[in-house]
């Protein structure tokens, strides 16, 4: 215990006591058991009740304000103003500046579920019905005339989605910039319905009475709806796969459709397989087999947004049976030239379509140029989307003959897209024909500025965020510089509004985490903490903290013992493997005792084995396991020698809020962090530029020497021995690596294309010649 005369601690000057200067803590603060605040130069923040304020800032009066009236207590307490001050201010005028220099009383809002329920219902009636009406083509099921009749008497899971529905629609339909404040109270309403419809949703299907109801199905078909049209979570297909799931339980969709009473429900169009990836469609044989079926029901209603002929949908149809055949059986010359007849006779069937002949233009009808318009898009979009996705099917001959009516179709498209325009009856449902459009425009950057502009301008009057999606993944497209309909459709896509702003859309997901969800992980792994004050267990949702009590340690995760480090209530240990010489002995292992593989990961402490391979702890109960991610091998007890799984974010962490804890000068450890992250990085690369340089044909050859007989993955295919890499190593190559990767097979997949229409072209010129031979 040292003395320093010179300095006081923080306590005893605000008590203005005289200090002992004890270090580190005065025996003033000690004998009235105070804790001590040190004697930094800076004062130390100090915890306050929630609530409790120890000053306030003071102040000055505006100019021209009237002063205060002062106020005279009497006798009993009760405060009392001066007679003359009252009587002036009860004949003061309000006048304009009088009203401006009152104080503001801030509004408080109080809204129920009642609220919401007649907004919704008034701004349906106000602005989604008279809009629908103004544009539709012809009268149909899907436009309701009023909601406000029985919307409280619906069930709480199809009122709810309804209300969602509108809220969603009100923020995609504002023009833009909007109102802020509005758009996120809009939003916390939308998240609000939507979890309660979930909710009412999963009610309903765990009472086994009620799931199998027409009215559950109903329920789940709208909720669908409503998250392809304003989903804010990529989980459509997981409330697609649930409706399907409920169809099982009634026998499959065709029995349903049978037996249920109203079949309006069933109507669904499922576009969304011709913007999937081919082995990815719903239902495609069960589509196929239902084409009578949806015919007949598709021919009582039509969808407003997609108004899209019976037969042209049919096309549609069988054209993605087709792309689910080719994904399936392969792309041999002899399957595909069993596809070929399917192919034609589908192309036939489109080619001879009349938009004059279509069930809903009858002698009389209004607004015969919009039906005229609408249909002959869908017609000549649904013959591009056949050339674009099946084309493998034809030989090389047949495609050079079709190459006419593609260029022909393409122009007939932009054409009437043009027409379409300034009608609003046409322009509403042309989302699918300008989709088609945008994936021919080659290299067209005004073409593509129109249609990009049209899609945002649909999305406004819809009110639906698919639109915005489509635009968002033809500018990906365009961007990428690719060519044909699988490389812009590579994976499903939904619309999502944003938060912030009502037009912002989701991003398509990558395929695992960011580095930011990587380095928010981390903060849930443990650390070693000892500390300077004595803090009572914390009961979170993963249960307590420990109590803690200087000078003994603790294991706490690292967000919290990130936040006590800032607050000069605890210091961090480092864990063993950050010392300097840990450091050096993992850059030795990685360049000179084993330059191909990594190093090996910490141990499990128990039922490891000599490779610390994680075996379970209870083998007969099979209740837990082991695994790198989740032990704690970032506390004080961790082995020295071993890479934990998120070390790289983990001394980041430590390195940048607390270097005075670190073993060593922290510009020492970060320079030995960055030999040890290069030197891993560059193994990535060799291990990626190993595995796509080798051919499927001779995998075991083009392997590296010294490569165990593990990473030759079955039937020769190649494979990468990823064991000890770091979740941040991880999610920094993986866009790399799966991009080259696909790269790879993308180049694999057309020089085969290319082999195949040269043995085409041969066999061709060979029957020829044999013909010439023979003198026909």
């Amino acid at each position: 215990m040292s003395t320093d005369s010179r300095r006081q601690c923080w306590e005893c000057q605000r008590r203005r006591l005289v200090c002992d200067s004890t270090y580190p803590v005065c025996i003033q603060c000690r004998t009235t058991r105070i804790t001590c605040p040190g004697y930094e130069d800076k004062r130390p923040l100090v915890w306050l009740a929630p609530g409790r304020v120890t000053s306030r800032t003071r102040r000055r009066p505006r100019k021209g304000a009237a002063a205060p009236s002062k106020l005279e207590v009497s006798k009993s307490g009760r405060a009392k103003t001066n007679e003359k001050q009252t009587q002036d201010l009860a004949v003061a005028p309000l006048t304009q500046a009088a009203v401006q220099d009152r104080v503001k009383i801030p509004k408080l809002v109080l809204k129920t579920e009642r609220c919401d329920i007649y907004s919704a219902a008034h701004y349906y009636n106000e602005a989604i019905y008279p809009e629908l009406v103004a544009t539709e083509l012809a009268p149909t099921w899907f436009v309701l005339p009023s909601i406000h009749l029985y919307i409280e008497v619906l069930p709480p899971s199809i009122r709810h989605t309804l209300i969602a529905m509108v809220f969603g629609h009100h923020i995609l339909h504002r023009p833009c910039p909007p109102d802020m404040s509005f758009s996120n109270e809009d939003v916390r309403a939308l998240h609000k319905h939507r979890l309660s419809a979930i909710q009412s949703l999963n009610a309903d299907i765990s009472d086994a009475s009620r799931c199998r109801s027409d009215m559950t199905i109903k329920a789940v078909l709208m909720f669908l709806l409503q998250e392809l049209g304003q989903c804010t979570l990529p989980s459509w297909r997981e409330h697609l796969h649930g409706l399907l799931a409920l169809f099982d339980l009634r026998g499959g969709l065709m029995e349903y459709i049978r037996t249920s009473q109203d079949t309006k429900v069933t109507m669904v169009s499922f576009f969304i397989n011709a913007t999937s990836p081919a082995g990815q469609q719903t239902m495609p044989q069960e589509h196929l087999e239902s084409i009578d079926t949806i015919r007949e029901l598709y021919s009582k209603a039509l969808y407003p947004n997609c108004p899209c002929p019976a037969d042209i949908f049919t096309c549609i149809v069988r054209i993605n049976h087709l792309r689910y055949q080719i994904c399936q059986l392969g792309s041999t010359a002899s399957q595909l030239a069993a596809l070929q007849n399917s192919a034609e006779e589908v192309l036939g069937s489109l080619l001879a379509f009349r938009a004059e002949d279509w069930d809903w233009i009858k002698p009389g009808t209004s607004h015969l140029q919009d039906w005229l318009l609408v249909g002959r898009a869908f017609q000549s979009s649904a013959v591009l989307f056949l050339l674009h996705t099946l084309q493998a099917v034809f030989p090389a001959p047949r495609r050079r003959e079709l190459h006419p009516q593609f260029a022909h179709h393409r122009q007939a498209v932009r054409r009437l897209l043009g027409e379409s325009r300034p009608r609003p009856r046409a322009r509403r449902g042309m989302v699918w024909p300008m989709v088609v459009d945008g994936v021919s425009a080659e290299a067209d950057g005004a073409l593509r500025a129109a249609i990009a502009d049209g899609l945002e301008r649909l999305s406004r009057e819809q009110g639906s965020a698919s639109p915005l999606q489509a635009k968002m993944v033809l500018q990906r497209f365009w961007d990428s510089g690719g060519r044909g309909w699988d490389e812009c459709f590579d994976q499903p896509q939904v619309a999502s509004p944003r938060p912030r702003h009502p037009k912002a859309m989701a991003l398509p997901l990558p395929a695992g985490l960011t580095p930011a969800e990587v380095a928010f992980v981390c903060e849930m792994e443990l650390v070693t903490v000892v500390p300077r004050q004595r803090l009572d267990s914390i009961s979170l949702l993963g249960g307590e903290t420990p109590a803690l009590r200087p000078p003994h340690r603790a294991d706490l995760p690292l967000w919290l013992a990130l936040l006590l480090k800032k607050q000069r209530r605890a210091n961090i240990v480092p864990p063993p493997w950050l010392a300097p010489a840990s450091l050096q002995e993992l850059i030795h292992y990685e360049t000179h005792t084993d330059p191909l593989d990594f190093s090996p990961p910490p141990p499990p402490p128990v039922r490891a084995d000599a490779r610390g391979n994680a075996r379970r702890v209870r083998d007969l109960e099979r209740d837990e396991a082991l695994s790198a991610p989740f032990l704690p091998s970032c506390t004080a007890a961790a082995p020295a020698g071993f890479l934990p799984y998120h070390w790289l974010e983990m001394a980041e962490a430590l390195l940048a809020h607390a270097p005075d804890d670190m073993p060593a000068p922290a510009g020492e450890v970060r320079g030995l962090l960055r030999d040890l992250a290069e030197v891993r990085a560059a193994k990535m690369r060799a291990r990626t530029t190993t595995t796509t340089s080798t051919t499927s044909t001779s995998a075991s050859a083009s392997a590296p020497a010294g490569r165990p007989k593990e990473e030759r993955g079955f039937g020769g295919d190649p494979v990468t021995n990823l064991r000890g890499v770091g979740a941040m190593e991880l999610a920094e190559n993986r866009g790399f690596v799966l991009g080259v990767v696909d790269g790879v097979r993308k180049l694999g997949a057309s020089a085969e294309a290319t082999r195949r229409e040269e043995e085409e072209e041969m066999a061709l010129a060979a029957e020829e010649e044999s013909d010439e031979d023979m003198g026909i």
